[in-house]
């Protein structure tokens, strides 16, 4: 059932763009059905490889950042993106859905071994950023005067929220990070409001001050 709705939701999405040709939406659908098909374990055995799409460094690094080990997704239910295997040019990878009628494929993908060396993307993924740049730039006076106010606020609820955005830059290999703090109080008024930027350095795995 959750594989007949994926391929409706794939099927509206090209009837109404009409940025696709008669050509191009018969060969999306096409691939979107071979990937779905696709046996989990005969693609952890290196088959189907021909079916794998590219994807660059900076589209990979955005796509794990976005959906990451675990998500929630309507379309798929829970997600998770897997490394299946490698060859000597490429690491294989699978989005992988999760729902009551079992385990299938949401995308295909492959990454050149070279653009990954020395890449920890575990690391990547945006939660686990997020506690990283909370604990390694964000100053401790902020949090101090945050904790403060929060302590001799007269309400008891003073909701706090992150707001991260990332942009890969190749020409460093660093992931620039930029996030917006605050501090409600009862949401009628901020008494927290700031936003840092730093610069996430892939190979070593820390925000540079």
């Amino acid at each position: 059932m959750r594989v007949v709705i994926f391929f409706l939701s794939i099927f509206f999405t090209i009837l109404i763009n009409p940025s696709f040709s008669q050509t191009s939406k018969k060969q999306m659908m096409d691939r979107y059905k071979q990937i779905v098909a696709l046996p989990i374990e005969e693609i952890k055995n290196g088959k189907h490889s021909a079916l794998a799409e590219a994807f660059t460094l900076d589209k990979f690094i955005n796509f794990y950042i976005e959906y990451g080990k675990d998500h929630w997704d309507k379309k798929f239910g829970k997600t998770e993106i897997i490394e299946v295997y490698k060859d000597s040019l490429f690491f294989y990878f699978i989005k992988q859905g999760n729902y009551i009628e079992g385990k299938y494929v949401v995308n295909f993908f492959k990454v050149s071994s070279k653009d990954l060396y020395n890449i920890n993307y575990l690391l990547l993924e945006k939660d686990s950023l997020q506690k990283q740049f909370i604990r390694e730039v964000i100053p401790q006076s902020d949090k101090d005067k945050v904790a403060l106010r929060k302590k001799t606020s007269i309400y008891n609820y003073t909701p706090e929220s992150y707001t991260m955005k990332f942009e890969f830059l190749k020409e460093s290999n660093r992931i620039k990070t930029t996030c917006k703090w605050e501090v409600d109080n009862l949401h009628t008024f901020k008494i927290f409001k700031k936003t840092y930027t730093s610069y996430y350095n892939l190979h070593a795995g820390f925000f540079e001050k």
